[in-house]
């Protein structure tokens, strides 16, 4: 699973931190081991930043701490460039596996400057689950345009807290695996 995080200037610093309490609330519930889920995260402005790789971390404790530990970079929303560098953390020298289900969890609250939608199809077509979670300000069709389908929008305030939203993620990422 690879979370790709906007911490652009345009997500406000109680939703930025919201946002990474959502992620957490998604790996808890996974086995994290380098032969077991892996987590990668990409957080993305004007530019990206490989937080941390695929193979960066075989604790669950450690993987957690790192999360928390991510500031906000801030910069333009570029939400279409940070889709097309993303890929790049699914290879193998990222740590990913060519025989695993590949996800992508990508979590923004703003409007993109350039477009999303050719560069999430070309990850789909890639045989990447792609999934957008839009907070409050979000753009629903650069979301569904991201996400390829209703089945894999999600929105946060659709739902009454994070937990219940994370739990309808990992529904769709544990039936997709099936």
């Amino acid at each position: 699973v690879v979370f790709l995080l906007d911490g652009s200037e345009s997500v406000d610093a109680e939703d930025f931190e919201k946002m990474k309490e959502m992620m957490e609330l998604v790996i808890d519930k996974f086995t994290i081991g380098l032969d077991k889920e892996r987590v990668a995260v990409v957080q993305y402005g004007t530019d990206t930043n490989e937080e941390f790789p695929l193979n960066a971390f075989d604790n669950k404790a450690t993987l957690l701490e790192n999360i928390r530990n991510i500031k906000q970079m801030n910069g333009k929303t570029n939400t279409g460039k940070a889709l097309l560098e993303v890929a790049e953390s699914f290879e193998i020298s990222n740590g990913g596996r060519p025989d695993a289900l590949k996800f992508l969890i990508v979590l923004t609250d703003g409007e993109s400057r350039d477009d999303v939608a050719g560069p999430a199809k070309v990850l789909r077509e890639s045989s990447i689950n792609v999934n957008a979670i839009g907070m409050r300000h979000a753009n629903r069709s650069q979301i569904l345009a991201i996400a390829g389908s209703h089945d894999g929008v999600f929105y946060e305030d659709a739902v009454a807290s994070p937990k219940e939203l994370m739990s309808q993620v990992l529904l769709k990422i544990c039936s997709t695996g099936r």
